[in-house]
């Protein structure tokens, strides 16, 4: 059985992206309006504040 593995974000990005930059452009992907990309990426900066990865 062939697996595929799609990235929805775009050919360019790579795992190793940081989270917002991923965000900022799944939302331009998307073709969020500005005031809402906006929004939304305050609101996603706010949660990885509050939240942050945990280091292994």
């Amino acid at each position: 059985m062939i697996s595929e593995s799609k990235n929805r974000l775009g050919k360019e990005l790579h795992e190793s992206v940081p989270p917002m930059e991923a965000l900022e452009a799944f939302l331009k992907e998307r073709d969020i309006d500005e005031n809402k990309m906006r929004l939304l990426l305050e609101k996603g900066q706010t949660l990885m504040f509050e939240n942050p990865p945990t280091q292994p």
